[in-house]
């Protein structure tokens, strides 16, 4: 899938190139995958196959999902995000339940402890007490041929995020944590 059919893609769901210019490789490529699962050959093949079917469709749009995490680096959306949206939240004083909470699922070989670092580093630069949770994965639906997030992996974010400066970092979903990959 080149650049000119991702666009048709993104026209087709009405969402926007400047939102996924710098994030669309891994777009493009489940994409692509979803497109040879269905047996599409291009673009054309791929439309009448989402507009017959409401569920292939909502799989699509799934599917054009990006991570808050790989938002992050974008510094010019996370300065926009920090100077008009974040700062207003947090400046709301709240005790129970905190009024923001931060949480990044922990996807093996997608998310590792320097990218848990980095935005940990951004958070306690807001407020260090804002809580932030570290979820395990389980390849339930998409990324079915992930391993679930290890033991080892979910301390070693922990202990990351930690050395940021955050007070209260939460690894969740321990139930679903697997061995060592």
């Amino acid at each position: 899938m080149d650049d000119k059919q991702f666009r048709q893609l993104l026209n087709w769901f009405g969402l926007s190139w400047d939102g996924y210019r710098k994030v669309r490789k891994g777009v493009k490529k489940r994409i692509r995958r979803h497109m040879q699962q269905l047996g599409c050959q291009n673009m054309e093949a791929y439309f009448l196959s989402l507009d017959k079917s409401e569920e292939l469709r909502l799989q699509s749009e799934r599917l054009m999902t990006v991570s808050i995490s790989r938002f992050f680096r974008d510094r010019h959306l996370w300065k926009t995000l920090e100077n008009r949206i974040l700062r207003s939240i947090i400046e709301k004083k709240r005790a129970e339940p905190p009024f923001i909470i931060a949480s990044t699922l922990l996807v093996p070989g997608y998310v590792d402890k320097h990218e848990i670092g980095a935005i940990a580093r951004y958070i306690a630069g807001l407020n260090p007490e804002i809580p932030y949770s570290l979820l395990a994965f389980y390849p339930c639906f998409h990324l079915n041929d992930l391993p679930t997030t290890s033991r080892t992996h979910a301390l070693t974010c922990k202990e990351a995020a930690e050395r940021q400066g955050l007070h209260h970092v939460h690894v969740g979903n321990v139930h679903l944590l697997g061995e060592d990959y």
